[in-house]
């Protein structure tokens, strides 16, 4: 989709930065195709706006992002900006550097495999195990489906990132919001260290 409609006393807003880009009735046109783009209503008098509608667009792969925890508002990071298979994934302050930067690839399915922008390597889960804590890592690819995740949309532009292979879910070890926390497979329980934004490297 590149477009949305609104009606006369709405408001449209890409849900990427949450800005208002349209007010009012009529056409608005995407910039891109990971664009999000939610309809409102708006209250002059102070009381917010009340959710109407979206619309999820898909990650655009010739794009790259960074992906943010809900939790503690950190990014995945390559330790050590490493370009050896096995390093580890942690979480870190976004510094604008490519080991934090990923881009998506579709598989089949609804899956893709997520590639380090610094090394060429995908995300994956150590040993393609399917146990609750084992950690997240980046390897070559080679096509096991432990390399593939499925964006799975949440409300608030939020996901879960789920692993194909054991079925668990991209977690922040232990709800950390240190530099440095390790990410983590586990069972989805809900919790905040297991949701996700992404937001688009620009520049």
């Amino acid at each position: 989709m590149t477009k949305a409609y609104a009606k006369a006393g709405m408001r449209v807003r890409y849900l990427n930065d949450w800005r208002t880009h349209h007010v009012g009735g009529g056409e608005v046109h995407c910039g891109y195709r990971g664009d999000r783009v939610g309809l409102y209503t708006y209250n002059p008098g102070g009381t917010g706006h009340v959710d109407i509608d979206s619309v999820q667009y898909t990650i655009a792969p010739t794009r790259a992002y960074t992906c943010v925890s809900v939790r503690s508002g950190k990014v995945a990071d390559v330790y050590r900006a490493s370009n050896a298979d096995g390093a580890a994934v942690i979480q870190w302050p976004d510094n604008g550097r490519p080991n934090q930067h990923w881009a998506f690839q579709s598989t089949s399915d609804g899956y893709h495999t997520i590639t380090c922008l610094h090394s060429g390597k995908v995300l994956d889960v150590a040993g393609s195990s399917t146990a609750d804590g084992a950690a997240v890592v980046q390897t070559t690819a080679d096509g096991r489906t432990s390399q593939q995740w499925q964006l799975r949309p949440q409300t608030g532009g939020e996901f879960v990132l789920v692993n194909r292979n054991s079925g668990k879910v991209l977690d922040v070890k232990a709800g950390s919001t240190a530099d440095g926390a390790a990410l983590i497979q586990y069972r989805d329980v809900g919790s905040s260290n297991q949701r996700w934004t992404f937001h688009r490297v620009t520049g």
